[in-house]
């Protein structure tokens, strides 16, 4: 019983100091400790190959499989050095001896092939000795091929086609005038978007976009610097959007005829049919297609985001057999960088008999990405006419990337979508047969008192 006692405060000192240790640390990384002014030409070229090094690492080291290593901290505790260094050989070294540290693995002899690849970054840079020396060089040649049993748990495919950055920290009252967070914020966004998103820069453009944007978060002295420094980043990659605390992506809508606000279709006359998937619902559906069974022509409004996933649904009224319409790039997670790609179909027409009229689809700026997948099924059909302006050109699934600040954080996407033809959607935009642009000082979407120039003119097409 005495024991019990004597032993009482010793658990409690401990308990005690390992409560305040948790404390301490996580206190410990509300500030990174980097200071850096300088934009010299070789503290920026340092610093661009730390970022490039290090984002490597951080997606291809086994040991990242289990969260062993914090690589928020990693970077922290190696940056100033690194930016400082006087020569390459000196950063060089510094960064070999920092990643050799995270533990030693095992290599296959090639890089492992996998069926369905369609892009894969070019790794060359790796192999680049005059940049990078040659043992830092040889050691990224091999974690490239290494034997890796489990993902990233800095990118993990949590259910199949669907992965999360769940495990990247966020920070609460750090301060733009913290040059480690912001460089973090530049470096976690640029190897995210580098490994995980195809389509999202031109081919060639990410390192360029490096060297423009280290400087400029380096002087970055404020908050308002920092979000007129997000804009700009935002410009430059295809389907990124930054947002600044809980936040939706959300698609402006044109204003439809009044009667399709309710059921999401209406006739137009007696030979012409109106289908807005803004509010139309599967269960609607065969009533409508019903209805425009003997109708000369369907227009399909596609100025919005659809309600509900219409493509095979639609698709089966207007097309004869199962049908490629797209291919979709996603990312290989096991060896990031690598994209795969797959068929998608459109399904065969289910019914007894198929819709013969004509059809035009009507598209702006205002299609969502569900209604720009939805376009390019539906051109598979015969006899479709896609008029409108040009598509924001984003069809693809989102991912949230949580950045350095708290409540800061961007969506970009992780899968694209191209023609089969291999003509890329993201950037450009669906297929379009007729531009058609509203007049200076109308509004589109004013379907009510006849307004709506696109509209007017997908009903003179079918009267053609």
């Amino acid at each position: 019983m005495k024991k019990y006692y004597l032993l009482k405060p010793a658990v409690l000192c401990l308990i005690f100091f390992h409560i305040s240790f948790i404390s301490f640390s996580h206190l410990r990384l509300q500030v990174s400790g980097v200071e850096l002014r300088d934009t010299s030409e070789t503290v920026c070229e340092n610093l661009n190959v730390l970022c490039r090094v290090w984002g490597f690492v951080k997606y291809y080291h086994p040991a990242m499989t289990w969260g062993e290593y914090d690589m928020d901290s990693e970077l922290f505790s190696i940056i100033h050095e690194v930016a400082e260094s006087e020569s390459a050989d000196k950063r060089n070294k510094i960064i070999f001896d920092w990643a050799s540290h995270l533990g030693s693995f095992k290599s296959e002899k090639k890089i492992p092939v996998c069926p369905g690849v369609c892009e894969s970054l070019n790794n060359s840079w790796i192999r680049d000795c005059r940049l990078l020396g040659k043992n830092l060089s040889r050691l990224l040649e091999r974690m490239e091929r290494a034997k890796r049993k489990y993902l990233s748990r800095f990118a993990r495919e949590d259910i199949p086609g669907y992965f999360s950055f769940q495990f990247e920290k966020t920070y609460r009252n750090i301060l733009s005038k913290d040059a480690g967070f912001r460089l973090l914020f530049l470096f976690r966004l640029w190897n995210a978007v580098k490994y995980f998103s195809p389509d999202a820069v031109p081919e060639g453009k990410m390192d360029s976009l490096l060297e423009r944007f280290i400087p400029k978060f380096i002087t970055c002295s404020s908050d308002g610097e920092l979000e007129s420094l997000s804009k700009e980043i935002e410009s430059c990659f295809n389907g990124l959007k930054f947002c600044y605390g809980p936040d939706t992506l959300q698609y402006s809508v044109i204003k439809p005829l009044s009667i399709t606000a309710r059921s999401g279709y209406c006739l137009l006359g007696n030979n012409m049919g109106y289908l807005y998937p803004g509010t139309l619902t599967y269960e609607k559906l065969d009533n409508a297609m019903y209805q425009f069974s003997d109708t000369r022509g369907i227009i399909i409004d596609l100025r919005s985001s659809p309600k509900e996933f219409l493509s095979n649904e639609l698709a089966s009224y207007f097309v004869k057999s199962r049908v490629c319409f797209a291919l979709q790039c996603s990312p290989d997670y096991n060896f990031p960088g690598r994209f795969l790609c797959k068929e998608v179909f459109c399904r065969k027409g289910s019914h007894n008999k198929l819709y013969g009229g004509r059809i035009v689809l009507i598209v702006n700026n205002k299609t969502s990405p569900e209604a720009e997948s939805l376009a390019m099924c539906l051109q598979k059909a015969p006899c479709v006419t896609t008029i409108g302006g040009h598509t924001p050109g984003s069809a693809g699934k989102t991912i949230y990337l949580p950045l350095s600040y708290d409540g800061t954080g961007v969506y970009f996407p992780y899968t694209s979508l191209k023609y089969p033809d291999g003509t890329p959607l993201r950037g450009r935009g669906v297929k379009i047969d007729k531009i058609v642009e509203p007049s200076s000082g109308k509004m589109a979407g004013n379907s009510e008192n006849g307004g709506d120039e696109l509209l007017e003119e997908a009903k003179r097409i079918i009267m053609e």
